[in-house]
């Protein structure tokens, strides 16, 4: 059931960013849920589950994007690994500062992006002032929905908890 539920919510999320986020942007920066959803999820359950959440969310958008197939796992799967990397240090039951994460996340997809994109030979527009505000905008708008998605998240977590191993 948790399956189900959690490919919804990242089909959801994945459609939103693809087409509806785009349209509703500011000064070019937009949401992106589908990192704001991998990155809680990794903070709740951790790396192993974080990971798979990562690779299936990336393959998602990647089938749903016009951008180089890969792109966006590649870009996930590395999210997930600092993401799991900062719940181990002291990310892992705040929403507050599950929010100062996806800063860090955030930062940490956009420079893979770009050197992912680089690599391919994508055309992609150089960094300037306004593409640099852009990715600030953007930042801040999954920053700000940060703790809904967690809440939400952590609310299926308790509803559906992982199973524990007797220990003999």
């Amino acid at each position: 059931m948790l399956n189900v539920l959690l490919f919804l919510i990242f089909f959801v999320a994945g459609i939103f960013q693809l087409s509806i986020a785009p349209r509703m942007s500011f000064m070019g920066g937009y949401l992106m849920p589908v990192l704001d959803l991998v990155v809680a999820w990794t903070l709740i359950r951790g790396f192993e589950h974080g990971i798979k959440v990562a690779i299936f969310a990336g393959i998602l958008l990647d089938l749903l994007s016009f951008t180089p197939i890969g792109m966006y796992t590649i870009c996930f799967t590395i999210v997930a690994l600092v993401a799991g990397g900062l719940r181990n240090t002291f990310f892992a039951d705040n929403p507050i500062l599950a929010a100062a994460a996806v800063i860090v996340c955030s930062l940490v997809f956009y420079i893979v992006a770009i050197l992912v994109l680089g690599v391919v030979g994508f055309a992609y527009p150089s960094l300037t002032k306004v593409l640099l505000i852009g990715f600030a905008i953007s930042i801040a708008m999954n920053t700000v929905i940060m703790p809904a998605l967690y809440y939400l998240l952590m609310w299926m977590d308790s509803m559906f908890p992982l199973p524990v191993e007797p220990e003999w």
